[in-house]
């Protein structure tokens, strides 16, 4: 989508539209959640700097690994507090951690492969 704007593509909202998505049984668990949590996060760390390089590049890592890691330690905090309380919370701000973790290992050179080699 970024390539797209970049070379002037425009979106288009449209409240009547119809979307739906078959999701297989194999995905319907929380082990295959997290593990989209973890490929989320890098995949959000790469696009960020797919594009800039030399200074620009490393400047916008250290910022994003900075702010993953205090994300990291909060988000963990908050699974470890909600735990007792809510189960669907603690899941939810686990899924939070192990996006930061998918963050912080892309920037530090891991690819995770979900799909094929």
């Amino acid at each position: 989508f970024r390539d797209m704007l970049a070379h002037g593509a425009s979106f288009v909202w449209c409240d009547e539209a119809t979307v739906s998505e078959e999701v297989p049984a194999q995905r319907a668990n929380l082990n295959w959640l997290l593990r989209r949590s973890y490929r989320l996060g890098q995949t959000y760390v790469l696009s960020e700097i797919a594009r800039l390089g030399g200074l620009p590049r490393f400047l916008r890592a250290a910022q994003l690994g900075a702010r993953a890691l205090v994300q990291l330690l909060i988000a963990a905090g908050v699974t470890l507090l909600a735990l007792p309380f809510s189960r669907i919370a603690a899941i939810r701000w686990l899924r939070t951690t192990l996006a930061q973790c998918g963050k912080l290992s892309a920037l530090a050179g891991h690819r995770y492969h979900e799909y094929g080699n």
